[in-house]
């Protein structure tokens, strides 16, 4: 199975849900990297330095990117979209706020970083918490497989 995100190649990783390293593929004609995957197992594209640490202006914005899978049978689930950092883990499925299914075709999905009940961040945090996770984010794992082969 193969998926894609548009990135640089500067620093972005693939791991495993057992947080151990996948390999990773960089395509410089499409500007883009890709997973492999032949297991249901999920794995993730790791967001490099440059989008950690201190992200308290990024409160109340959006985060976004873009992504195409290779194939529409996909297995959403609950950790589609993960930030960690402070000790705090949040996540949301991939079609939360309003975004559509992965696709052949390239989609944005548009994530906003708030923890109103309108945008289901899952376990749900209270202002002050969200905002000491932006301050200090340690992660950005953006599920990359979706089916089992």
């Amino acid at each position: 199975m193969f998926y894609s995100l548009p990135a640089d190649e500067d620093g972005w990783r693939v791991e495993q849900r057992d947080g151990s390293e996948a390999s990773l593929q960089w395509s410089s004609e499409r500007q883009d990297i890709a997973v492999i995957s032949d297991s249901y197992f999920p794995r993730y594209f790791v967001a490099p330095a440059k989008f950690l640490g201190k992200q308290m202006l990024s409160y109340g914005q959006n985060l976004s990117f873009t992504f195409r899978v290779d194939r529409r049978d996909t297995r959403l689930s609950a950790e589609d979209l993960v930030l960690e950092g402070a000790g705090l883990r949040v996540s949301v499925p991939l079609i939360a706020q309003g975004n559509s299914y992965p696709s052949e075709t390239t989609v944005k999905y548009v994530f906003r970083l708030h923890e109103a009940t309108d945008y289901p961040w899952r376990p749900t945090l209270n202002p002050f918490e969200f905002q000491r996770l932006l301050n200090n984010l340690t992660s950005i794992k953006i599920r990359g497989t979706y089916s089992e082969r």
